[in-house]
């Protein structure tokens, strides 16, 4: 993907970086920026729900968002404000829109986010359609056409902006709001959702019946792992159809390994890499193992493993009715099953080795149940390291706690 026109190509050169950049954030902000730190090793100088800016960021920032799961647009800053003045903004706008122009009509949107000022944020976003007519305006005193590209919100999308062809045809400018000033960035790229679309459904083998780790949560997991996949290797000692071992080979993981305690799940994940190879992703080793979790040691070598990335089973549907006691006897089976399962697990990690895994959360009328994940950790040789991170979509039953593991001491 291109760098989008209107920003000096040359300042975003390989010879040019580090930049200051903004992201917005995915539906789960924490896990979001908790990514882009891992990725990056850099966390955010400012945040809100909605985006966050980091500072001095090396990559090139295109092969940045490709890695990313939880980030569907981003950015750098190329300008801040303190005093919002309509007249000069537009004039700024439209003068960066028509600099280098070589079309007679340009494609633009503008989007507004809070980004620590919510009553400054709501303001601007009224004046929002206004600032791009006035926008479009000023385009035209320049013997310029233009088109402005509305939505229903306040913000465009992604789906918004790779349909109106905008970082093709023109620029997306977001302001964020702040409690000191108004910072305006310039969207360079967005995530690619046909892409993640037609990994996810069009796969040759999807059991939503055995329950479907999201792709991009399984990206964000692999990633929040926070090592370099040069050389490394990679299990999920509960596969499924292969969901985490696919956005490892996407993320350049060359040897991944897969148990499951379902025979049809480790032929579903077998169908699924050999499609993935066809696409143009192939590992150069995929190790398959039709085996309980509480013996993978059996088919793995011991101290062998860099990285565990995992949703273990999370235990049987819910139906939304069952009462406390019922959920804590599912916990008590989980933990014992998490206990044995992970010690066996732990046996094939080498010293240095991280466990990302995706925990049950049970809820009943919004009230928690977590699996003692401090217990299992310390009962398997493990220990939790940072902070663990929910990942629930509203309204369901079960979550997932994001949790890092690492070898005791």
């Amino acid at each position: 993907m291109r760098i989008p026109r209107f920003i000096d190509e040359k300042a975003f050169s390989p010879y040019a970086r580090p930049m200051q950049v903004f992201t917005i954030l995915g539906s789960h902000p924490a896990l979001s920026n908790a990514e882009f730190e891992a990725v990056t090793g850099i966390a955010p100088s400012l945040s809100s729900a909605e985006v966050s800016i980091f500072d001095d960021v090396d990559e090139e920032i295109t092969k940045l968002q490709a890695k990313l799961g939880g980030i569907p647009k981003m950015g750098a800053i190329i300008s801040s404000f303190t005093e919002y003045k309509h007249d000069e903004l537009a004039e700024l706008l439209a003068s960066l829109l028509i600099a280098g122009q070589s079309e007679r009509k340009t494609t633009f949107g503008i989007s507004i986010y809070d980004l620590g000022n919510p009553a400054k944020a709501s303001q601007l976003q009224q004046k929002r359609q206004a600032l791009g007519l006035e926008v479009k305006k000023k385009i035209k005193n320049y013997g310029q056409n233009a088109r402005y590209v509305t939505s229903r919100g306040t913000t465009l999308s992604a789906v918004d902006i790779r349909k109106n062809q905008i970082l093709d045809r023109g620029a997306e400018f977001c302001l964020l709001v702040t409690k000191t000033e108004i910072f305006i960035g310039q969207t360079m790229t967005i995530q690619d959702y046909e892409d993640w679309g037609f990994r996810d459904f069009d796969r040759p083998s999807r059991d939503a019946k055995r329950g479907m780790l999201p792709p991009k949560l399984a990206r964000m997991m692999v990633n929040l792992a926070g090592v370099d996949s040069y050389e490394r290797n990679l299990l999920d000692p509960f596969c499924g159809s292969g969901t985490v071992l696919m956005e490892a080979v996407m993320l350049g993981y060359d040897h991944v390994i897969g148990s499951d305690i379902l025979e049809d799940a480790v032929t579903d994940t077998r169908t699924n890499m050999e499609w993935l190879a066809a696409q143009g992703h192939a590992a150069e080793e995929i190790d398959l193992h039709h085996t309980r979790a509480a013996n993978v040691h059996a088919s793995v070598a011991p101290d062998s493993i860099d990285v565990v990335v995992t949703e273990p089973f999370l235990g049987k549907p819910r139906q939304g009715d069952e009462t406390e006691d019922a959920i804590n006897v599912r916990i008590k089976e989980l933990t014992k099953l998490y206990t044995e399962s992970f010690a066996s697990i732990a046996k094939t990690m080498r010293k240095d080795a991280v466990a990302v895994v995706a925990f049950p959360v049970n809820f009943v009328k919004e009230k928690a149940f977590e699996i003692p994940v401090e217990e299992v950790a310390k009962a398997s040789g493990l220990k939790v390291s940072g902070r663990p991170l929910l990942y629930r979509q509203k309204g369901q039953y079960v979550g997932r706690m994001i949790t890092r593991l690492t070898k005791a001491e």
